[in-house]
């Protein structure tokens, strides 16, 4: 049997996008037509359940014929990020990354404990990541959460908040976004996929 001596459950990349490229991903996709949410796990019904998750989103296409969002760029980068990310710490076998999906937390916004991985097209998902492009101090609450304690014992590991930074974690693992309590939070996030575990 093969181990994995590398594995680590979070590992992040500070200013993977600049602030400026962040502002701008904001500025272009925080439209009208933002919907909202739907729980994950390819529901018959596409089941909103508020009291589970509270945010809006949208798909970023990349299209060049459509607007008001291309940028081919951007997926390539991140795709490249989260295969680096696999051949250094997890050695899943993957193929690549879902759609991109911009995704927008108000007051009262957000998304309690789940895993990115479960039954049907999730059980494609080896490695979710996920870029943070709200700067920390622009809302209140909203801390990215995984069921781990922290290196002290004392609390539950967080996610980075800095601007522009990528996390990448495996999509087993149980996580939440805290409710936003002041102020907007935005992301954008994907999945790199592949065969199902086995």
């Amino acid at each position: 049997m093969k181990k994995n001596d590398k594995f680590e459950f979070l590992i992040y990349r500070e200013n993977f996008l600049s602030g400026d490229e962040c502002d701008k991903i904001i500025e272009e996709l925080d439209t009208e037509d933002l919907e909202d949410g739907q729980l994950v796990g390819d529901y018959e019904e596409g089941i909103i359940n508020k009291n589970v998750r509270r945010t809006l989103n949208k798909d970023i296409i990349f299209d060049r014929y459509k607007k008001p969002f291309d940028d081919t760029n951007l997926f390539n980068r991140v795709e490249s990020a989260l295969k680096i990310a696999n051949i250094q710490y997890f050695n899943y076998d993957v193929e690549g990354i879902d759609k991109l999906r911009f995704l927008k937390y108000g007051i009262g916004g957000r998304y309690e404990w789940h895993t990115d991985y479960g039954r049907h097209e999730c059980s494609m998902r080896k490695l979710t990541g996920i870029i943070q492009l709200s700067d920390s101090n622009d809302y209140e609450g909203g801390d990215f959460e995984f069921g781990l304690t922290d290196t002290e014992g004392s609390g539950l590991l967080k996610g980075n908040r800095n601007k522009g930074c990528l996390l990448v974690f495996p999509s087993f693992l149980s996580h939440r976004v805290a409710p936003i309590t002041k102020g907007k939070r935005y992301s954008i996030i994907t999945w790199l996929e592949g065969d199902t575990f086995r």
